[in-house]
């Protein structure tokens, strides 16, 4: 139930926020037009092709942080924590065996 709402409300800021990303790249790119002196064409294709090839890219860095994250690895490490969670074992072991073969 708390999912949808929050997709819902997802839903609906997205649209405005949208929006307000386009208006704002047209106008730094027609800023940027004036500054360099061209027709805001050539700006606004430039800028507008620069934020589509970052956002299609999106996926591809959203789905290699996943894999990076959430991937197995092939040694076992077991994670004690809650219920089970022994502080004794945090903590790093006394050893003090060899301490006099190397005196």
């Amino acid at each position: 139930m708390f999912v949808l709402i929050g997709a819902a409300l997802t839903g609906i800021s997205m649209a405005p926020l949208w929006a307000a990303q386009a208006i704002y790249i047209d106008r730094i790119a027609r800023y940027h037009a004036q500054h360099k002196r061209q027709t805001a064409e050539i700006s606004v294709s430039l800028f507008f092709g620069i934020f589509f090839a970052w956002f299609g890219t999106s996926m591809i860095w959203g789905n290699l942080t996943s894999y990076v994250v959430l991937h197995q690895s092939n040694h076992s490490h077991q994670i004690n924590c809650g219920i089970n969670f022994d502080p004794r074992s945090a903590m790093p072991a006394n050893n003090t065996e060899g301490v006099n073969e190397t005196m």
